[in-house]
């Protein structure tokens, strides 16, 4: 690829090889961002002078540090960025100041032509000898218009050549492919570390809505801090391949692509519209407001803190590039009078004539956006030979306009190239760019002190609270148990909650039932909640499970811990039994027999089968059985008339023997329990018939029975 020689407005030469076709449409200012003015200086010695701990003294005078002490918890952190906006927006007046940022935009419709290293030789400013800070380069047919996909690899190898031919340093920020399309941005290491938020959106132009024609819409943010208050400079470029064709059906197919992308893709601009009928705007976002409750509301009432302005500002005021293939004609003029003008550089003719112009002048396209004086020759269509393919009339298809406010943008020039390898001439725009920016060192240092601040109220937020979070204890096998956590909410909102056992598998049962009846429960504002955690005990052993207690809405996570060890003497041979359990057997005979009274003693034998059969009363004195000293005093106080606490004894005593593995009278524990089962039946006044009805299951016969009643041995 070479530059051809023309009769240029500038003496601005990119190379020896080549003159640029520009008009310079102002004058190029003195500074940009990567040689920062007086006043960031300034702010650079005032830094070295700030001691950061008088700065977190005084921190509780700031509004958005009395708002986080009044907020409710879940505010805290749903508003962390409202707030630290707001906080450093205290210090815009000192610490902010305005840059000036050097914008170069290339459009180019490629033709497939492949990356070259030629491109360095209109990367330099053409209004001064110097690199821009930001680059935004909009290419169509990348590749083939066929292909349905953008191609990365030649996205690459292009982005790979600009950053070739640029100082180090220099940052891809973005790069994205639609089809032909390709859009990439690239920053200096100055300007790099301020851009944010960068989003892309894409429309579909071509036929049936197919991507060989369309749109990349790139959105990103100079200067931004936070998500809110502090919105920066917002930018965007929409990087257009319309519609070709020269006829009248063609120039109404562009108008409607015009509407397509203008309903498609909200602009950064209130003032901009792509059409009259562009529904898609800026104002449709939603804002971002405080919303508070009645508590929080009366405290900061109290504290007489106001909250105007504090809300996020809409996005109405950034920058809009409309750049790339807008295939704009040449009507009502014919191929000889188009030639002619361009011989004598009669430019001004030609756009009476354009397309793009009048429409733009009759606010029917682009309205609210400006485009620079068209000093330059038609960009298409060229042969090899670097001059105009006479099938089509020479026309200017390739085009950037912009949108913003006059203090914040200036365009300093407007030109095209003559180069060879594309049937289009790119067409390049240097603006000068003016943003808010916060002196970078300043705003560490106010960041890292709010950061301090918030993360110290934060860890001692009160938030749910419970008690114990570990259970240890003891439990008796087939009766119910059941352990109490107590939930306490200290704070101003009400909160939910979830309890999940952890390492639970999917079809698993639960370990305890939770007596709480949704997942997710809720727990009222300064309230306290009793949760109950039941197992049944169907074997010996320990039972545990753990806990995890969430949060919704906050980062939040605790543990509960509880962990029964099941004990019974139900089935237990003797040997097996604790001194203490063994104790408590042998004193419950001694009870049966020493209350003296036999009523109701053996009615409920043919009931009292299994756990299950026991009343709670009676199973409430197996458990003290089976893991405690039984209080044989309180037993006898409910020995009343119908001798509620020695049947009970006489109840539990029965099942236990039931299932008894059996009676060794041959060791030491074997004797006493078979003496004290005899002396229970001469009690209960039994002849060996009767006695072998109701305890047949520990004895062969009802002889060895009688064997035993009559022996004074036993």
């Amino acid at each position: 690829m070479a530059f051809q020689s023309e009769n240029s407005d500038t003496e601005n030469d990119f190379s020896s090889k080549a003159d640029v076709d520009t008009t310079i449409t102002s004058t190029p200012p003195s500074t940009n961002v990567s040689n920062q003015d007086d006043t960031q200086n300034d702010l650079t010695e005032k830094l070295k002078n700030v001691n950061i701990n008088e700065t977190e003294d005084t921190v509780d005078k700031y509004r958005a540090i009395k708002l986080l002490h009044a907020l409710n918890p879940s505010n805290k952190l749903r508003y962390h960025d409202l707030l630290q906006s707001d906080f450093l927006s205290e210090f815009e007046s000192t610490d902010i100041y305005t840059a000036t940022i050097i914008v170069k935009l290339i459009t180019w419709n490629l033709c497939q032509l492949p990356p070259t290293d030629s491109i360095g030789g209109f990367l330099k400013l053409a209004s001064a000898d110097k690199y821009a800070d930001m680059y935004v380069f909009t290419f169509q047919e990348t590749v083939s218009l066929r292909y349905l996909a953008s191609n990365d690899s030649v996205i690459n190898r292009w982005t790979e050549v600009i950053l070739k031919n640029l100082p180090n340093g220099y940052k891809v920020m973005h790069k994205s492919g639609l089809s032909g399309l390709t859009t990439i941005l690239i920053a200096n290491p100055s300007l790099s570390q301020e851009i944010s938020d960068i989003n892309v959106d894409t429309v579909g132009l071509g036929y049936l809505g197919w991507y060989n024609k369309g749109c990349i819409s790139l959105k990103f943010s100079v200067g931004k801090v936070g998500d809110t208050k502090l919105a920066g400079l917002p930018i965007q470029v929409l990087n257009m391949h319309l519609v070709h064709g020269e006829d009248t059906s063609a120039c109404k197919s562009r108008m409607k692509n015009l509407e397509k992308v203008g309903n498609s893709v909200s602009l950064v601009n209130s003032e901009g519209h792509l059409t009259p009928k562009s529904t898609k705007n800026v104002s449709d976002k939603v804002q971002r407001v405080l919303q508070l409750d009645d508590i929080e509301m009366d405290k900061i009432s109290k504290a007489t803190i106001s909250l105007s302005g504090i809300s996020e500002p809409l996005a109405t005021n950034g920058l809009i590039f409309v750049a790339g293939d807008l295939n704009s004609r040449l009507d009502g003029i014919d191929r000889d009078a188009i030639l002619s003008a361009i011989r004598e550089k009669q430019y001004k003719v030609l756009v009476g004539y354009d397309e793009l112009a009048t429409i733009m002048s009759q606010n029917d396209a682009l309205i609210g956006f400006e485009e620079g004086r068209l000093s330059f020759a038609p960009t298409y269509k060229l042969n090899s030979a670097r001059e105009y393919d006479l099938k089509r009339k020479p026309a200017y298809t390739d085009r950037i306009a912009y949108c913003g406010s006059k203090t914040q943008i200036r365009q300093i020039t407007y030109g095209s190239l003559s180069v060879d390898g594309s049937d289009h001439r790119p067409v390049y725009s240097e603006f000068c760019v003016h943003s808010k920016l916060f002196h970078p060192e300043l705003l560490q240092k106010h960041l890292l002190i709010f950061e301090k601040y918030y993360n110290n109220v934060i860890s001692t937020m009160r938030l749910l609270e419970f008690e114990p979070s570990e259970i240890v204890q003891r439990c008796c096998v087939g009766i119910q148990e059941s352990v109490y956590i107590n939930f306490s909410n200290p704070s101003d909102e009400l909160l939910s909650y979830k309890i999940s056992e952890m390492n639970k598998g999917f079809f698993q049962l639960a370990t305890f039932s939770i007596d709480d009846p949704k997942p997710k429960s809720s727990i009222e504002r300064k309230s306290n909640k009793r949760i109950k955690f039941s197992v049944l005990p169907k074997s010996p052993g320990t039972i545990a499970a753990k806990y995890s207690v969430t949060l919704l809405g906050f980062d939040y996570q605790k543990y509960v811990t509880i962990t029964f060890n099941a004990e019974t003497v139900i089935g237990c041979a003797l040997d097996e039994l604790t001194e203490n359990q063994f104790e408590n057997i042998l004193n419950c005979f001694k009870f049966i027999i020493a209350a003296k009274s036999r009523v109701g003693l053996v009615s409920h034998f043919s009931e009292v089968e299994n756990l299950d059969s026991l009343t709670p009363f009676e199973q409430t004195l197996l458990k003290h059985i089976t893991l405690d000293t039984v209080d044989f005093k309180i037993l006898a106080e409910h020995n009343n008339s119908a001798n509620t606490g020695s049947v009970a004894t006489m109840d539990v005593i029965y099942v236990w023997m039931r299932y008894l593995p059996g009676i060794n009278t041959g060791d030491k524990r074997g004797k006493a329990i078979f003496s004290k089962l005899i002396d229970l039946i001469k009690f209960l006044q039994m002849d060996n018939e009767t006695a072998y009805e109701h305890f047949g299951f520990l004895f062969n016969d009802q002889y060895e029975i009688l064997d035993y009643l009559e022996s004074s041995n036993h």
